[in-house]
């Protein structure tokens, strides 16, 4: 009799603490959910761009906190809005960087920007009115949560632009020693997240690659356009160098924007956006993945786990704006068992792993150290002082160092030629 009373209490305990769990896990998808539509549907960060005067001016492509006094300030999509009416053109620039560390080592990609400006002024737009909008120079770079903020507004940024261009030209990287061109550059997770934003709310129209000839259609066709819209299976530099101190991986903070755009084009499948979903329904899984492998280290001490990425975010997008088709007006309900999204937070496991293999090198070290020493004691007790080796010291020290969103242009969404001057017709590709 008490057995069973220990085993009613018990199944009790386990139901109560479940019904706790899926509550906390809905709330958490729900969460997500609204903060990925919140991301996209107005700026989180302000929208710094140059004047066209201002940029062909620059000697060298410098980060952010250099132009202060020189930028320009917009806190919202609307303020952009007001300034297109008054005649500004907003000219966003995306390109691949050519260093690890800083944009362009050797201001190759700033000639070919200050290029693409000219060929924007060419098509009429005087240079006083164009206002240039390029990652280092618009984004915080010195203060890394403010940079959080201005990177979650990508796809305003991107979207709140009259043209759209990409600077790809062939040149090497700095660090890799590897080419740098147009392929290069739509294999970048970074550059394929501008060019999805734009695309998502705009179409093709808008979209051009800067080449000597003038501005080219950035997509030539279908394959090339989906190629360049594969976001979450582009490059990244954090997983080139093994997510040093085991930091999120940058896939990871493109998921809320992404997801946020989805949303839209969601809502929208059966209007304006039926062009774009009927591109990305039936690459939705490919494009959105549930999982990601993060690889933290290098070699021997590498580890690579299977870690939630988009999780059910994609489905529990697609319930909420369902049932809100379905009754607008009724209350807020809670969501089916959706497994979240990632965190982005700091893997403490794989820190813990590689703490414990330095540990592991240094106890090594350490021991080495100490045969070395009797070593030398005893040959100093033998024949007398014997100069010791400056060498285990620099071992010890080396083995603990670790690595540190216009309104719709409704053109088209497929591969297309926008709207260019007949002098610069053409066919070129990103």
């Amino acid at each position: 009799c008490l057995g069973l009373a220990w085993l009613a209490l018990a199944a009790r305990r386990y139901a109560r603490r479940k019904e706790k769990l899926e509550t906390e896990r809905a709330a958490l998808v729900q969460e997500q959910v609204l903060a990925a539509q919140t991301c996209v549907s107005e700026f989180q960060s302000h929208f710094h761009v140059l004047k066209g005067p201002d940029f062909v001016e620059l000697t060298k492509l410098v980060p952010h906190e250099y132009l202060r006094d020189r930028l320009l300030v917009f806190d919202s999509v609307a303020d952009v809005r007001a300034a297109m009416a008054a005649g500004d053109v907003f000219v966003f620039i995306s390109h691949q960087w050519l260093g690890w560390s800083e944009p362009d080592p050797d201001g190759v990609h700033l000639a070919a920007m200050k290029q693409a400006v000219q060929s924007v002024v060419a098509t009429g737009v005087p240079l006083e009115r164009v206002r240039v909008w390029v990652d280092v120079a618009s984004i915080p770079q010195a203060n890394r949560a403010a940079q959080k903020m201005a990177i979650s507004s990508l796809p305003c940024f991107a979207s709140t632009s009259n043209f759209f261009v990409v600077v790809s030209p062939d040149v090497v990287h700095k660090d890799t020693g590897c080419l740098c061109n147009s392929r290069t550059y739509r294999s970048r997770a970074w550059c394929r997240a501008e060019i999805m934003s734009c695309w998502a709310r705009n179409g093709t129209e808008g979209m051009f690659v800067s080449t000597n000839q003038g501005l080219r259609p950035l997509a030539a066709n279908d394959a090339i356009l989906l190629e360049a819209l594969d976001v979450f299976h582009g490059e990244l530099t954090c997983c080139r160098r093994g997510h040093p101190n085991a930091d999120p991986c940058d896939l990871e903070a493109l998921v809320l924007p992404m997801l946020g755009l989805y949303a839209e084009i969601f809502r929208d499948r059966h209007g304006v956006a039926a062009e774009a979903y009927s591109v990305l329904e039936p690459v939705k899984d490919q494009f959105y993945p549930k999982t990601f492998t993060y690889r933290c280290g290098h070699g021997a001490a590498e580890v690579a786990e299977e870690h939630v990425l988009f999780g059910d975010l994609i489905a529990a997008v697609e319930f909420a704006v369902a049932m809100d088709e379905a009754d607008p007006d009724a209350a807020v309900r809670r969501l089916p068992d959706f497994g979240p999204g990632t965190n982005g937070q700091r893997r403490h496991k794989h820190l813990h792993a590689l703490r414990t293999l330095d540990t592991k090198r240094t106890d090594v070290s350490i021991t080495r150290t100490l045969r070395l020493q009797r070593s030398v004691s005893n040959d100093e007790h033998r024949s007398g002082p014997v100069r010791r080796s400056t060498s285990v010291a620099s071992t010890r020290t080396k083995s603990m160092r670790r690595p540190g969103w216009l309104a719709r242009g409704r053109s088209s969404w497929r591969a297309s030629a926008p709207r260019i001057p007949a002098d610069d017709a053409g066919d070129g590709h990103a």
